[in-house]
């Protein structure tokens, strides 16, 4: 048992010499011709070399792109989960009731309206900020008279706070009796968002109709507040202001509550028209609908 144990001793005393030889060199002892030994360096596993491009992974590492901002919306029946923009959820984007908004169809939209059922309306985003639409009414047997326009809206700027766009038409009569008598009207609006999807918002517009001598300066502003995904509640009023005597019968206010059942594709609007300046008049019923294709 004495022998296994001096063993052990030694065993670890032998261990620890070479440990306290690398820490320090001995000394020689006092009188002692002899050199003190070099301490010899015990080199270190050298690492293999990198090959070139050892760092670089072999495939790209894949980065996901940046989330499109909600305001900008998604491409119609994308399915995306996110708020999008209300130009991608309301097919009454580029209205109010009359009053127009600050707002175009997707680019290569086609959309069809009706207002009142016999006005019919026929447009298409050429871009994602310019559209053309052209109104009128269908030939009917009683009728001699056939209105129509033609309308080229531009948006000029589009942030989630605001929206700002220009309009020009085209407007005009065709008759058997008169011939066709054709008018200019140019305008613009302002819209500003509630919500950072636009979906509430406010639009302030005016427009200048152009008859020769005449001129007729028309002003609306409205107000849409979505209660639902695809509920809305609408409010707007109207003005018409005649410059010159030869227009003055063309004047009045009107004010329109209404509501607005929306989709992406699909769109009806239901109100009440009735003239401020003629209170005891009879409101008069609206409804118009819009159906539109899917964009690009």
């Amino acid at each position: 048992m004495n022998q296994r144990a001096a063993f052990s001793v030694l065993f670890l005393f032998a261990g620890l010499v070479p440990l306290g030889g690398a820490m320090a060199d001995p000394q020689p002892a006092s009188g002692s011709s002899e050199a003190p030994s070099a301490s010899v360096a015990v080199p270190s596993p050298t690492a293999p070399a990198s090959t070139a491009g050892y760092t670089e992974g072999s495939t790209p590492v894949y980065a996901p792109p940046p989330p499109t901002p909600p305001w900008q919306g998604a491409p119609l029946g994308s399915g995306t989960s996110i708020l999008r923009d209300h130009r991608y959820t309301d097919a009454h984007v580029d209205r109010i009731l009359f009053v127009p908004t600050a707002e175009t169809h997707p680019e290569g939209t086609f959309y069809l309206s009706s207002y009142e059922i016999v006005l019919l309306q026929v447009g298409y985003a050429v871009t994602d900020r310019t559209q053309v639409t052209l109104s009128g009414m269908p030939p009917l047997a009683n009728e001699t008279v056939l209105p129509f326009d033609l309308s080229l809206k531009t948006v000029l700027a589009r942030t989630p706070a605001y929206r700002v766009a220009a309009f020009g038409s085209v407007s005009g009569i065709s008759g058997t009796d008169f011939g066709t008598a054709v008018v200019g009207r140019v305008g613009g609006v302002v819209q500003l968002c509630l919500e950072w999807t636009c979906r509430s918002s406010v639009s302030v517009g005016s427009d200048v109709v152009l008859a020769g001598p005449a001129i007729v300066v028309g002003n609306g502003a409205g107000v849409v507040v979505r209660a639902s995904e695809h509920v809305s509640l609408l409010l707007e009023a109207d003005a018409a202001i005649p410059i010159g005597s030869a227009v003055n019968q063309f004047n009045g206010l009107a004010i329109a509550p209404g509501v607005r059942f929306a989709g992406e594709h699909l769109a009806i609007d239901l109100a009440f028209a009735h003239r401020l300046d003629e209170l005891e008049g009879p409101s008069l019923p609206f409804i118009a609908a819009t159906y539109r294709t899917r964009g690009r």
